[in-house]
């Protein structure tokens, strides 16, 4: 199952467009029609800044989830600041066979994926990438793609075992 949210980051790059222009609007008439630079008189500044962190909580919003095959990938990454580096780009690839486990982590609006992945060096990883801009239909095709994957590792370790 593949799933992308390209579409969705139209939005969002149009939330960030709005907040630059209200941050400009703002500087403009703060030196055009007050003659000084003071911080207590900017206008739409606390609006701005709870928006960034409002977005900056709910993770980034590109999120591409491919489960076709043998292999599990993941990546998310949010496209305005991914030049800056990793905190904005993550890439997780591994075997299905290597998936132990997940759950999906819920607080204030924001939803977080944490895969429990087997490795050899480290034991168990616990992958974690945001997922807040996913609709209940993928996140519950996600829960159902990656639920079969656990079922059938027990099943493998179960007969292997035996």
């Amino acid at each position: 199952m593949i799933i992308k949210t390209f579409r969705r980051y139209r939005v969002i790059a149009f939330i960030y467009f709005l907040l630059v222009l209200l941050l400009i609007s703002d500087v403009v008439a703060m030196l055009f029609f007050t003659g000084q630079w003071k911080l207590d008189q900017f206008l739409f500044m606390p609006i701005v800044i709870i928006c960034l962190v409002i977005l900056a909580h709910l993770g980034r919003p590109m999120l591409e989830y491919d489960s076709d095959g043998e292999v599990i990938v993941v990546k998310s990454r949010e496209p305005m600041f991914e030049w800056i580096g990793k905190p904005f780009y993550q890439h997780y690839e591994f075997p299905k066979d290597k998936l132990k486990g997940y759950r999906i982590k819920r607080f204030l609006l924001r939803r977080t994926m944490i895969l429990e992945v087997d490795s050899r060096q480290r034991g168990t990883v616990y992958l974690k990438t945001p997922i807040s801009y996913l609709g209940r239909g993928e996140v519950r095709e996600i829960e159902t793609s990656l639920k079969h994957a656990v079922k059938h590792n027990y099943k493998n370790s179960d007969t292997n075992a035996g």
